[in-house]
């Protein structure tokens, strides 16, 4: 499995937000950090979908974020820190309502890789195809060849690191280079979305991302703003969340 991260913005330090956050709960600079970088970790871990963290309840949140104070005191801390002083007008805090607050512009296209991992588990095992057996050495050289010409053109990381470039059985050269002519289509893999991320070749040869890629299901990353940015998939699991605490409120 391959290492999960989120994203943390060099401003943090200094933003608002988290010197408010410092004021309410009347920690130092570290000890916000601290906590907001925990509080993210849950939210990834547990309920990255919607990032809707109200079924764990605020003792559960508090103490998975390292606050060992009251819990509604470190929530309502999260939800107020969006105004910059005392009697400002609120903006969004860290927490909106029970939802951590532009979590999924954050880890986007985390969340879109994890629902396209487990819709493709779910598919029927019949469908799958079999293990294929090691690719020749030709086959494995036109496959890095390709790669190594794409990606001088692209302004893309060579796979050439020293070593051996291992290439999966199941990726041939004709495959592979369907799925570059396709890749050019799909900018946000080229590093023109939001953060600047740009594909690699031990990313695109996993088969679960060259499937996608060609299938152009990034092809809603390319825009930087931050609904197409964070993607349909992602679209879909906001709408769901508000659609769930629409129906909590009217109860």
């Amino acid at each position: 499995m391959s290492e999960e991260w989120i994203r943390v913005r060099a401003s943090l330090p200094g933003h608002h937000k988290l010197a408010r956050l410092m004021t309410l709960l009347h920690v130092d600079n570290e000890r916000a950090l601290g906590l907001m970088a925990k509080f993210w970790l849950f939210v990834l871990a547990n309920c990255w979908e919607t990032a809707n963290v109200e079924d764990y309840g605020a003792l559960a949140v508090a103490r998975a974020s390292g606050w060992e104070g009251e819990p509604m005191e470190f929530i309502t801390a999260l939800r107020n820190c969006g105004a910059p002083r005392e009697g400002a007008a609120r903006g969004a805090g860290f927490l909106d309502g029970w939802v951590a607050h532009d979590f999924h512009d954050n880890v986007g296209l985390l969340v879109y890789n994890r629902l396209y991992a487990r819709d493709h588990r779910k598919a029927p095992r019949a469908k799958q195809a079999a293990p294929a057996t090691n690719p020749s050495a030709e086959a494995a050289i036109k496959v890095v060849e390709g790669w190594e010409k794409f990606a001088k053109h692209n302004g893309l990381l060579s796979a050439k690191r020293g070593g051996s470039i291992e290439v999966p059985g199941d990726l041939d050269a004709e495959t592979f280079a369907r799925v570059l002519d396709c890749a050019k289509d799909q900018p946000f893999l080229l590093g023109a979305g939001p953060d600047g991320w740009k594909m690699t070749f031990d990313w695109i040869k996993e088969r679960i991302h060259y499937d996608a890629v060609l299938a152009r299901k990034y092809v809603a990353y390319n825009a930087p703003t931050r609904a197409e940015a964070a993607g349909e998939v992602v679209e879909q699991s906001r709408k769901r969340t508000q659609e769930i605490m629409a129906r909590r409120g009217a109860a």
